[in-house]
């Protein structure tokens, strides 16, 4: 990035709650787009530089790109530096959640939503890449069903159109932000860590120090969440209705969460938008959402483009992206967002300094959607100044290089997409300067900065090629903070370590772990 940014934390996220993997984006994990969160992540303190890491590791800092948030990406080295007043700590991406991904008609009938606007020649153009939806083309224009009772990843099963993940163990979903960790569990949402922006969503019953236990969130039944820097959104279904309404708390000193105000909201608020939403992404200072109506809102700071409207100005009310109503997914990391339109075409826009739009140029303030080249593209995660997906060819990833987040070989930054070879993605999650990938076999591997040892607890260098993150031997969700890392196990054990600064981990304490901990269940 080109300004400085906390030295803090960032937050990354990736949780498995939904279906296929075949359509995972980053903070889905392991089902698909429609139940999961968005991933994005984010490293936090000390950041990488937008191109290359001094010393060619992160010192005690991390990245802030995709998701990380800490301290800054300053040209070529790292610094301490923190933003001054009350901007926002490094940038988190989230890779936005997907949810059942579908269209409709902003009317709904009997529980399904059809002419939903996106032009069609074929229902193949309609795929959301969501088994728990219906997908067709009637007269040029796509729409939607709710399927119910279909099987979908990892033994769940369809209903209104969401592929509800089996809930084995305590907790059935998470997701990290800067300083925080929030999850879902039966009983319902629970947040632990810092608390000087509202990011436990608490009310006043948790003071400016925040509290190292799971504390309770006053929501009723959540589908699932989706993580920001220091904000977090969690999903409410409504039941014969696709998508769901989106609730959001934490910080909001851009206007990221829409409502009319730059004021921290300490509480859930609704995301006002004109429909339903099936996708949320959120990034540094911007949250962008889809609607049932395949269209884009955004809200927050668009001062490189990323609100996709074709401006550069701020807004604290959600405003549409220009262009076609074709929308499918929404992603968003640091400042820039992308989307995926019929047949899995990834279209992005805003900050490009480093090629992070993919356009083959380093053109600034890209402020319309531009078109990547790439096809069939089913999962999506933005770093601070990386982007990766996983598209019909493989693997492809772009933009700054500095820790080596893309998996290419040289120092970048790479301009459009790029194949990388020799890695098993499925489902990817970026955080800063680092990326992630769970395979085909349902293990975790990471590459770029290495911040708080979370991924190869053996050094702090950034890793140049993907390793096995170790101690763990497959996942079934994953989420990346500023300093920490947190997996659900196969059998719904929520396991995290790394830094503990604020209470993140979740065990009661503030002393930094490098062995897994086991989050209790309040």
């Amino acid at each position: 990035m080109r300004w400085f940014r906390s030295a803090l934390g960032l937050a990354l996220l990736l949780a498995l709650s939904g279906c296929p993997r075949t359509a995972l984006d980053n903070h889905n994990f392991a089902l698909s787009d429609g139940q999961s969160p968005g991933v994005g992540g984010q490293d936090v303190s000390t950041s990488d530089t937008g191109a290359d890491d001094a010393a060619g590791s992160d010192t005690g800092g991390s990245d802030a790109g995709g998701g990380d948030v800490g301290a800054t990406d300053t040209a070529a080295s790292d610094t301490a530096g923190t933003d001054a007043g009350e901007a926002d700590t490094a940038a988190p991406d989230t890779a936005g959640t997907d949810t059942a991904g579908t269209d409709t008609a902003g009317t709904d009938t009997a529980g399904t939503d059809t002419a939903g606007g996106t032009p069609c020649g074929a229902a193949a153009d309609c795929d959301d890449g969501d088994p728990c939806t219906v997908d067709g083309c009637n007269s040029g224009v796509c729409g939607y069903a709710a399927a119910s009772g279909g099987a979908c990843g990892l033994g769940g099963t369809c209903g209104d159109g969401y592929c509800q993940l089996t809930e084995v163990g305590a907790w059935h979903d998470m997701v990290a932000g800067y300083d925080v960790t929030c999850a879902r569990a039966k009983a319902g949402v629970y947040c632990w860590g810092a608390n000087s922006k509202g990011q436990l969503g608490v009310g006043d019953k948790a003071g400016f120090s925040g509290s190292t236990a799971p504390m309770k969130v006053a929501l009723g039944y959540v589908a699932r969440l989706t993580r920001g820097v220091q904000n977090t959104c969690a999903w409410v279904g409504e039941a014969g209705k696709l998508g769901a309404q989106i609730y959001c708390w934490g910080d909001n000193y851009w206007g990221a969460l829409g409502v009319g105000t730059t004021e921290y909201q300490k509480e859930p608020v609704l995301f006002p938008v004109p429909a339903r939403v099936t996708s949320v992404a959120l990034g540094l200072k911007h949250t962008c959402v889809r609607t049932v109506q395949s269209q884009i809102w955004c809200s927050g700071l668009g001062g490189d483009g990323q609100l996709g409207n074709g401006e550069n100005g701020k807004t604290s009310v959600p405003v549409k992206v220009s262009g076609t109503d074709d929308w499918l997914r929404v992603y968003a990391g640091g400042e820039t967002t992308c989307g995926i339109r019929p047949g899995g075409a990834l279209w992005c826009w805003g900050e490009n300094e480093y090629g992070e739009v993919g356009i083959g140029s380093t053109k600034q303030k890209i402020t319309l959607p531009s078109d990547t080249g790439l096809r069939g593209v089913s999962s999506v995660a933005l770093g601070d100044d990386h982007v990766c997906a996983v598209a019909d060819s493989g693997l492809h990833c772009w933009g700054a290089n500095g820790s080596s987040p893309t998996g290419l070989s040289g120092a970048g930054p790479f301009l459009a997409p790029k194949p990388v070879a020799g890695i098993d993605a499925v489902v990817l999650l970026a955080e800063g300067n680092s990326t992630c990938a769970v395979g085909s076999d349902d293990k975790l591997r990471c590459w770029g900065s290495n911040i708080a040892k979370r991924f190869e607890t053996s050094t702090t260098l950034p890793l140049t090629k993907p390793v096995l993150v170790d101690g763990i031997p497959t996942v079934r969700g994953v989420t990346l903070g500023g300093f920490h890392i947190c997996v659900l196990t196969m059998t719904g054990a929520m396991l995290c370590r790394g830094g503990n600064a604020n209470g993140e981990l979740g065990n009661g304490e503030t002393k930094d772990s490098f062995t897994w901990v086991q989050v209790p269940l309040p």
